[in-house]
């Protein structure tokens, strides 16, 4: 089954498989590569987004599969290193198991990269995070792209770190993660999920539209009244965009 940008699968009686991915092109340091970056900074932010969305749901990942389109030596070093930064960042990220292959055979001119992570959960314990009817609908971090994510200060930033800080509150409802199509695609996925609908706040700060590129913001949703303990908890900005309400049509 699908579930947010997560696919589970049944294992068994007792196990679910769960999956997430994440891919990129056209940036890195080859002569066609449009976003100019280290490979080991692509590496980071791509293998953390699929990391994100595992951990978003309390999963621990097992295992992660890279599928790099460039050669071993020296861009497919450098973005393997990027990658076990971004594991380095997990208690358990000793214990993923990391595999993949290379381009060995033709010149690439351009870098590709591709990430899939993969883990476990136990049907009876796994729950579904789900927002309710009068939930405060909140972002943090910004949504940044390309370029700007390299000039960006660490506090403007959604990263494991700061989501591991949230693990187990029990005032957070969801936490998704979002991506380049921006937080109001997460919001119209959840509506569509949930049946509720988004108010936006008069004062909200935040271009819901613009792209979140490598999950640099994260839509979370939350108790009513609980943003200040987010705030502390998160040690970073929480910018509140609006609330989800009850469909009268439904």
């Amino acid at each position: 089954m699908k579930y947010r940008d997560l696919t589970l699968i049944s294992w068994d009686e007792e196990t679910y498989l769960v999956v997430t991915c994440d891919s990129s092109g056209g940036i890195g340091d080859k002569q066609r590569d449009s976003v100019p970056v280290s490979p080991r900074i692509l590496g980071f932010h791509t293998a953390q987004v699929a990391l994100l969305e595992m951990l978003s749901v309390g999963v621990s990942p097992l295992a992660l599969c890279n599928t790099l389109s460039v050669e071993m030596h020296p861009s497919g070093e450098e973005i393997l290193k990027g990658i076990h930064d971004a594991l380095s960042l997990l208690e358990n990220g000793d214990q993923v198991e990391v595999t993949g292959s290379t381009e060995e055979n033709i010149a690439v001119s351009q870098t590709g990269l591709g990430i899939t992570v993969m883990g476990k959960a136990r049907k009876k314990d796994f729950l579904f995070p789900e927002t309710s009817e009068g939930d405060q609908a909140v972002v943090i971090g910004m949504p940044l792209m390309g370029g700007c994510v390299l000039e960006a200060k660490p506090s403007e930033l959604f990263g494991l770190k700061t989501l591991q800080k949230l693990q187990g509150k029990d005032y957070i409802h969801e936490v998704i993660p979002a991506g380049s199509q921006g937080i109001i695609q997460e919001i119209r996925l959840l509506e569509k999920r949930t049946g509720l609908v988004f108010l936006e706040a008069e004062s909200n700060p935040v271009d819901l539209h613009a792209s979140s590129g490598p999950a640099t913001s994260a839509l979370i949703t939350l108790d009513r009244g609980a943003v200040e303990k987010l705030r502390k908890d998160a040690e970073m900005p929480v910018y509140v965009v609006g609330e989800f309400v009850r469909n009268e049509r439904s």
